[in-house]
């Protein structure tokens, strides 16, 4: 297994509350990660060896289903640079000085490990300057090298089929982690708010200038469009698209009630 990868588990049938007792069944769901789909698709047979192997061991039987899947995103830096070019060129908004203040004392809120881990990633300079106005409110230069976020996203699986550009907004304050009280409690700030406006500003500029602009149309055709191609297929290092969530399987239908519980679980 690579170092890279990650196998992450949650019971989510116990089978039933009794201690002194062998339940007749139970359900335990994976969630498998990996660079690339052919590393996860591999990983994934051999997770379902291990729990044939359990089932053997303990003369039970084991069945298993695929519930989601996606791949890995293939970033295209021809279509980021014109969006970063827009980025430029849209003026940011200001933050309020109660809301820097707010700002502030969520970052004072996150763990001095968080705080660290975020120093690493931007430098002593910037954490200086950040710490005092956690909200950044600067567009930040095209970055040199290709980085990724750890995390999962369904367009991955439409970047590997048609050349995809993202941005990044700050939508919170410096150094929270993702999944946190204090992620969601600036959801509703204005700096939030902005923040999303510019992202949205920014990809529809991108896609007006790309459908309007007959000479970039025409560039686009000769340069954007087969670089774009040429990077897919460079950074695709010889892999084709492969959709892992098998053709039989079908999104659940849930009636009105059971989505009310859905989105509280």
């Amino acid at each position: 297994m690579i170092d890279e990868a990650r196998v992450h588990y949650a019971i989510t049938n116990s089978g039933g509350i009794s201690p002194n007792v062998v339940q007749a069944e139970a359900e335990v769901m994976y969630l498998i990660r990996a660079p690339k789909p052919s590393q996860v698709k591999e990983l994934y047979e051999r997770v379902v060896k291990i729990a044939k192997g359990a089932a053997l061991m303990t003369e039970t039987q084991m069945e298993q289903e695929i519930q989601g899947a996606c791949a890995n995103l293939i970033p295209n830096q021809t279509m980021e640079k014109l969006m970063h070019k827009q980025m430029m060129q849209i003026n940011l908004a200001e933050v309020k000085h109660e809301e820097i203040a707010f700002a502030k004392a969520i970052y004072e809120s996150t763990s001095a490990e968080d705080k660290e881990a975020a120093k690493k990633q931007v430098g002593s300079l910037l954490d200086k300057a950040l710490a005092n106005h956690p909200v950044f409110n600067q567009i930040a230069p095209m970055s040199k090298n290709v980085s990724f976020m750890k995390g999962s996203t369904d367009v991955a699986d439409v970047s590997w089929n048609v050349p995809t550009a993202q941005c990044v907004t700050a939508t919170w304050a410096y150094a929270i982690p993702f999944h946190t009280w204090q992620a969601v409690a600036q959801g509703k700030t204005e700096y939030a708010h902005d923040a999303m406006l510019l992202a949205g500003k920014a990809i529809a500029a991108t896609a007006i200038e790309m459908i309007e602009n007959q000479e970039l149309i025409s560039q686009a055709k000769q340069e954007l469009i087969s670089q774009a191609k040429q990077e897919l297929e460079d950074r695709l290092e010889g892999e084709s698209y492969e959709c892992l969530v098998p053709s039989h399987i079908q999104p659940p239908n849930y009636s009105e009630s059971e989505q009310e519980d859905y989105s509280v679980v």
